[in-house]
C-alpha cells in the first residue's frame, strides 16, 4: 500500500512539472475564452450583473459554476486571475488524478501495480489533460465532477454518504457545463437497467431524481428570469441546422482526438464485453464514452488539436 501512494506521489509530481512547464511556454497566460467568464465575474463582483456588458443581459458563458467560482479571484490585487486560475486548474487535475488511481484499485485491487496506475499515469501525460489544466477554462473541473460522480456511484450500496456524493456532483457538474445533463440520463438509464445491483433501489434512485430536478430545476428558472432563456447565447449563436455539416466536423474531430491514442486504446477491442454487460460499473465505464461521443459527433466536435470535447471520457477510457 505504501509503494502504491509512493509511486502515485511520483506521478502527480510529474503531472505538476508538465503543467509548470506547459504553462511556462504559453507565458502563464490563459486561453482567450476564458477571459469571457472573467469578465462576467468581474462585473459579478463589481455589482453589476452576470453580464458581460452593462445592462444586456446576454448568457455568452457555458460554464456557470466556473464563473461564479473564478468572480472573487478578479477582486485580488496582488495575484492576476490568469495565476489564480492556473494554480486553481493544477490543484484539480492532481485531485481528479488522485481519484483516478482510487478508482482503479477499488475496482481490480488485487492486480499488479502497474496496472492499477496505469490509468493516472497515461492522464498525467496526457497532453490535452495538462494543457485544460493551465488554460483557466472550466474543462478540468469538469473532467474531476464526472470522475467524482463515477467514484460515488461504484461506491454507492456502501454508505449513504455516497448518494448525497452522487447528488451533489450530477448537479455541480450541470451547472459547471450543460453536458453534465448527459451524464445525469445515463445514471438515471443504467441505474434502472441494473436496479437489482442496488440496496433499496427505490428509495436512493427517486431521492436522486427528486433532488437534481428540485435544484437543476430552480437553476434553469433563474437563467430564464435573468436572461430570457434556458440555453445559453452561445448554444443559438453555434447551432448549426444542417446536421450533415455537424456529423462531417463531429466524425473529422473525433477521428483526430482518438487517433493520436490510437496504440492506447487498441487493447479495447480485447475486453470482456459479456462481464461489462453484467456489471453495472464496467457498464458505465465502457458504454457512457460512447454515449458521449455520439453527442460530441451531433454537436460537430469543437475546435481541433487540444481534445477539449472528449477530455471529460478520457480518464473512463483509460481505465
Amino acid at each position: 500500500n505504501n509503494y502504491f501512494y509512493s509511486i502515485l506521489l511520483l506521478i502527480l509530481l510529474i503531472a505538476i512539472l508538465f503543467s509548470i512547464i506547459l504553462s511556462y511556454q504559453f507565458s502563464f497566460q490563459n486561453v482567450d475564452d476564458s477571459y469571457i467568464s472573467f469578465r462576467y465575474g468581474k462585473n459579478l463582483m463589481n455589482g453589476l450583473g452576470l453580464v458581460y456588458n452593462q445592462g444586456e443581459r446576454v448568457e455568452g458563458y457555458t460554464n456557470f459554476l466556473w464563473t461564479v467560482i473564478t468572480a472573487p479571484l478578479t477582486k485580488i490585487s496582488f495575484l492576476d486571475i490568469s495565476t489564480s486560475t492556473i494554480i486553481i486548474g493544477i490543484v484539480l487535475s492532481i485531485m481528479a488524478i488522485w481519484l483516478i488511481a482510487t478508482i482503479t484499485k477499488n475496482l481490480i485491487p488485487n492486480s499488479h501495480i502497474f496496472l492499477l496506475l496505469f490509468p493516472a499515469l497515461i492522464v498525467s501525460i496526457d497532453s490535452s489533460f495538462v494543457f485544460w489544466a493551465v488554460s483557466g477554462m472550466e474543462t478540468t473541473l469538469f473532467t474531476l465532477l464526472l470522475i467524482a460522480i463515477f467514484y460515488s456511484y461504484s461506491k454507492i450500496n456502501e454508505k449513504t454518504k455516497y448518494t448525497n456524493y452522487l447528488i451533489i456532483t450530477l448537479i455541480l457538474s450541470t451547472m459547471c457545463r450543460p453536458e453534465g445533463a448527459i451524464v445525469f440520463g445515463f445514471i438515471v438509464i443504467n441505474m434502472f437497467l441494473y436496479r437489482r445491483s442496488f440496496n433499496e433501489f427505490n428509495r436512493i434512485f427517486f431521492r436522486i431524481l427528486l433532488n437534481y430536478a428540485l435544484i437543476i430545476g430552480m437553476y434553469l428558472l433563474f437563467k430564464y428570469l435573468y436572461y430570457g432563456s434556458i440555453l445559453p447565447n452561445t448554444f443559438h449563436a453555434k447551432a448549426v441546422t444542417n446536421i450533415g455539416f455537424n456529423l462531417n466536423e463531429g466524425m473529422d474531430y473525433l477521428i483526430v482526438s482518438y487517433k493520436a491514442r490510437f496504440i492506447i486504446l487498441l487493447p479495447l477491442l480485447f475486453l470482456p464485453f459479456g462481464r461489462i454487460l453484467k456489471d453495472y460499473k464496467l457498464n458505465f465505464l465502457f458504454f457512457f464514452p460512447i454515449v458521449y461521443s455520439v453527442y460530441i459527433l451531433y454537436v460537430g466536435g469543437d475546435w481541433p488539436g487540444a481534445s477539449r470535447f472528449i477530455l471529460p471520457i478520457l480518464p473512463f477510457i483509460y481505465i
